[in-house]
């Protein structure tokens, strides 16, 4: 915990700050490729005999998606005041 703490006020704030999840083009872009895969596990284009295919199907798409959600949820709520984070 202390270490952690110590580790975090070193590299200047959160995580999600310093990665600048509370900007609205992440969601965008996460969005825009979770889209790009729903065409392509469409078969749009694509061989889908490829080993990529399942692997894109089963999770590349699905967490493109899942991460835009929640990217958007963060970037929704505003960059976070400096004095209301814990640290």
């Amino acid at each position: 915990g202390e270490q952690f703490a110590l580790a975090s006020d070193q590299l200047g704030g959160s995580c999600g700050e310093r990665r600048g999840l509370h900007r609205p083009d992440r969601p965008g872009g996460l969005l825009a490729r979770g889209l790009a895969g729903l065409v392509w596990a469409a078969g749009i284009g694509v061989d889908t005999g490829s080993a990529f295919y399942p692997l894109n199907l089963a999770l590349y798409t699905p967490l493109c998606l899942a991460g835009a959600a929640a990217a958007w949820t963060v970037a929704r709520a505003g960059r976070p005041d400096p004095g209301s984070v814990a640290g």
